[in-house]
């Protein structure tokens, strides 16, 4: 089902079919649309995926009565006015208490997740804390920023990319990240760039080894919080970038660095590179909550050797 959305977001499609294919489903998602124009018509196939892989039987009927907005499992929400209303989450929770009937799980859409007021913010959280076996909640919003933070951390987030960036704002995007804080680097970006680079190539060619050469090659430049927050992005976007090169064969950021990425496209398989991916970004937002930033790239390492 993910087929017509698979060249736009590779690795958004990637994770969500991995997660349908071994029904290891999170209790909450966090969608970040980013702008992408077809975001609610990706997380419908989402969830189309998640109920037809509960009743192979019966796929039409389910994925006609879901297009139509009919189907008994599946709730709704947008906002009423601008924001989403403390009564609309009790309609919720109300209609979840019924029996399921056509489904063994029961899914809740939440559109624009950013506009709850206190209230509703209140009673949804309650309703997250607590979640039901087999219920799944689906946030969407366009920026996470935006989201209350008691909300985000009880989701996975799963982020989607613009595709009508041009290319003068996508060469831009690893500059900006580069200069956030400038003022506290010593190095120049194109050293900072090899130091990473040079990291990510060590791991794939040593394994769980480089965590015996990690002051030489981490600590040694990283040297903070801040450092390794930048860090993380850059890594998170040069993995990206393979992905997009064995996926569609185009280099768009990392044009200095061709040859490795090439190279690394062609060793690692799609679920390889998604997996550092995801682990990137889960160890990323643990920065938020003053984790030790030095023993993040420790984890790290672990995790992608697993």
């Amino acid at each position: 089902m993910f087929a017509t959305y698979q060249e736009e977001q590779p690795i958004c499609t990637r994770i969500l079919e991995k997660t349908v294919n071994q029904k290891k489903y999170s209790h909450a998602y966090l969608f970040e649309t980013n702008g992408y124009n077809k975001s609610f018509d990706l997380v419908l196939t989402f969830v189309k995926t998640i109920f037809c892989s509960d009743n192979y039987s019966n796929k039409d009927e389910i994925i006609n009565k879901i297009d139509k907005n009919i189907f008994s499992e599946l709730y709704i929400i947008n906002p009423d006015g601008y924001f989403i209303k403390k009564e609309q989450v009790d309609k919720l929770e109300q209609q979840f208490k019924n029996k399921p009937i056509e489904s063994n799980y029961r899914v809740y859409i939440i559109n624009q997740a950013d506009r709850f007021n206190a209230s509703s913010a209140n009673t949804i959280l309650k309703f997250l804390e607590e979640p039901e076996k087999n219920i799944i909640a689906i946030l969407i919003t366009e920026n996470t920023e935006k989201v209350l933070e008691t909300i985000k951390s009880r989701c996975q987030i799963v982020k989607l990319f613009p595709t009508n960036i041009k290319a003068s704002k996508e060469e831009n995007i690893l500059n900006d990240i580069l200069n956030e804080n400038k003022e506290e680097k010593t190095e120049n970006n194109g050293e900072i760039i090899d130091i990473i680079v040079n990291f990510i190539e060590t791991f794939e060619q040593k394994k769980i080894e480089t965590i015996l050469y990690t002051k030489k090659l981490w600590h040694k430049y990283i040297k903070n919080k801040d450092d390794n927050v930048m860090a993380f992005k850059i890594i998170l976007l040069f993995y990206q970038n393979i992905l997009n090169y064995k996926t569609l064969k185009q280099i768009k950021i990392f044009k200095n660095e061709e040859k490795s990425i090439i190279s690394l496209s062609e060793k690692l398989r799609y679920e390889d590179i998604v997996k550092r991916i995801d682990s990137i970004m889960e160890n990323n937002e643990k920065m938020k909550y003053n984790v030790n930033s030095n023993l993040l790239i420790d984890k790290l390492i672990i995790d992608w050797s697993e």
